[in-house]
């Protein structure tokens, strides 16, 4: 819809008095004029000059859309009839199909940009942010569209899948493969739209491997199969300090679960100031008259709530800093509503007052969680390991060569007497992994992205060795940008388990496996077209209109005050000659 405003907008109301106190003194001015139609004549023509004198000075322009300037990006598996539907919409609308890597000053030209089909690839998003971009996107696919899983296992644990598949396939099963390709577990998905699914299976021999999921239909009929990679490694038991202000049914069951998987774990509960009651399971020394700055020395990992943590003196902080700085110590904050756990903000994560008090995490989708109404904030540098959508729940930060974790979880103890035992080991058990101090503090990695043939892995390593060279299977030399810690993208060409390593330090490797184009097709685009809508803000299939401001010639206004003024002016004369 067109719609006029004015370039010197600001100045409308002092130009629009000023004009009507000048017809209202040419009015009264004309009131000497006998002739009454004369004097009704001269106030309408004066009326239209001093228009044409105000729209001159505001200087009208009128917005009106635009059928040029739109191209349409054609990305995998387009709707046609969505391309058909804009060419008659649009007139004139240039079709640039999408190219991985492809240069963009093509696009520069464009007022708007509409992407169709399944959207840009995750990793190319970035490029596309200088756009005015809107994004019409496909269906999504049916399928499994979630999956969780440890994919950095112990000997002797229970490999859990879970997942989530959307679509209607009766009679359709789910198989989990072992890496023989054997059959070890499956399930029939129900008739329903939306479906959990778990398989699991025991672990019991070291080394990296590829397990498999397969999806059969009714008649038996192998659909698709897609990896599932582990690394098994040996069972290393954290030694673990647990220091609460007051007790609790959390440390209650926590302290418990820790005890059964065999760990070094002490508790220490303050039942009066500076009075502690202290519980020890498979402790193999002494701890009588340890102060907790010595019991740092030797833990791997705490476990403080926030009233403790802000109770410290400034010594004792930094101690602790120190020891997480220097010595690799890792920490899990139990948070409440504020998420700020000291008097300075070392150990602050920043927080999103979301009101949610119950999720559903994505990694555990039949399972409901309590926690406080906080979430805590994606920036740089923070590890998500417990979601739900957009919320994070529970994340670490690195810290020197350790790392500090926080959960907003409320009672994750709830999780057991609702008969949610594994969903409350699982989590636990990656939280615990993911923050614990590591085997080998000279050299730590990290990466929270999935590899594919031919795109783009991003990883991070820290490490006190200096300019330390990165080896991609010991052979391809991995450029990095390095200031304690270093980030590096390599391109693996080849899918399979593939390692990195620091070349002046052999025994730190890094293992990860590199999916196939074809593996996980529909999870992949499911959330390619999840990023595509978040990043461009498209909540509709409708196309929004580009509009441009054309300025109204104001030579027609000059003319029309010049003939208005002229005759105020003529027509006095004409009649006294």
């Amino acid at each position: 819809m067109n719609k006029i405003h004015f370039l010197e907008q600001n100045w409308f109301w002092p130009v629009l008095i000023a004009a009507l106190l000048i017809w209202l003194v040419f009015l009264w001015k004309e009131l000497k004029i006998p002739n009454n139609k004369k004097r009704i004549l001269n106030g309408a023509i004066a009326f239209i000059g001093i228009t044409a004198l105000v729209l001159m000075i505001l200087q009208p322009v009128i917005r009106k859309r635009s059928d040029s300037g739109y191209a349409v990006l054609l990305t995998e598996a387009y709707s046609k009839n969505q391309l058909d539907s804009l060419n008659k919409t649009i007139k004139g609308i240039k079709k640039v199909k999408y190219i991985h890597n492809m240069p963009l000053q093509e696009l520069e030209a464009f007022e708007k940009l509409i992407i169709l089909g399944n959207g840009i690839p995750t990793y190319e998003i970035n490029r596309f942010k200088k756009f005015n971009v809107q994004y019409l996107r496909n269906n999504f696919p049916e399928g499994i569209h979630r999956l969780h899983y440890n994919a950095r296992a112990e000997i002797g644990s229970i490999l859990k899948v879970e997942g989530l598949y959307e679509g209607t396939s009766p009679g359709h099963w789910l198989t989990l493969l072992d890496p023989g390709g054997s059959p070890v577990d499956s399930v029939k998905l129900p008739d329903i739209s939306t479906a959990t699914f778990t398989l699991r299976t025991p672990l019991k021999t070291l080394g990296n491997y590829s397990y498999a999921i397969s999806e059969k239909d009714s008649l038996g009929k192998i659909l698709k199969t897609d990896p599932i990679p582990v690394t098994i490694s040996e069972k290393i038991l954290p030694r673990i300090l647990i220091i609460n202000a007051y007790p609790s049914f959390e440390t209650k069951y926590l302290k418990n679960y820790l005890a059964d998987r065999s760990c070094e774990v002490l508790v220490k509960t303050r039942v009066s100031k500076d009075k502690y009651k202290t519980e020890a399971f498979n402790s193999g020394g002494s701890i009588a008259g340890k102060s907790i700055a010595k019991l740092l020395e030797d833990t791997d990992l705490l476990i403080i709530d926030l009233a403790s943590l802000k109770d410290w003196s400034s010594t004792m902080t930094q101690t602790l800093k120190n020891q997480i700085l220097n010595k690799g110590l890792g920490i899990i904050i139990q948070a409440d509503d504020d998420l700020c756990g000291s008097r300075d903000d070392w150990f602050c994560f920043s927080a999103n007052n979301d009101g949610k008090e119950t999720i559903v995490p994505d990694q555990y989708p039949e399972t409901a969680i309590q926690k406080y109404p906080v979430s805590i904030r994606s920036e740089n540098g923070i590890f998500p390991v417990l979601t739900s959508g957009n919320s994070i729940v529970a994340a670490y930060r690195k810290k020197g060569l350790g790392r500090v974790g926080i959960t907003t979880i409320r009672d994750s103890y709830e999780l057991i007497l609702k008969g949610n035992e594994n969903s409350y080991q699982q989590f636990w058990s990656t939280f615990l992994e993911s923050v614990s101090k590591r085997k080998d503090i000279n050299t730590q990695w990290d990466s929270d992205a999935i590899s594919y043939q031919d795109e783009p892995f991003t990883f991070t390593v820290s490490t006190s060795i200096e300019n330390p060279v990165i080896l991609l299977d010991s052979v391809v030399r991995i450029p990095i940008l390095y200031d304690h810690t270093g980030t590096g993208i390599t391109y693996p060409e080849t899918p399979g388990w593939h390692d990195l390593q620091v070349q002046q330090d052999s025994s730190s490797v890094y293992n990860f496996y590199t999916y196939r184009e074809e593996n996980w097709k529909t999870m992949k685009t499911y959330e390619q077209i999840k990023r595509n809508q978040a990043q461009f803000n498209s909540n509709s299939n409708s196309v929004n209109q580009v509009y441009y401001s054309q300025p109204w010639t104001p030579i027609w206004f000059f003319l029309v005050f010049l003939f208005c003024m002229g005759y105020l002016w003529l027509q006095p004369k004409l009649l006294n000659s």
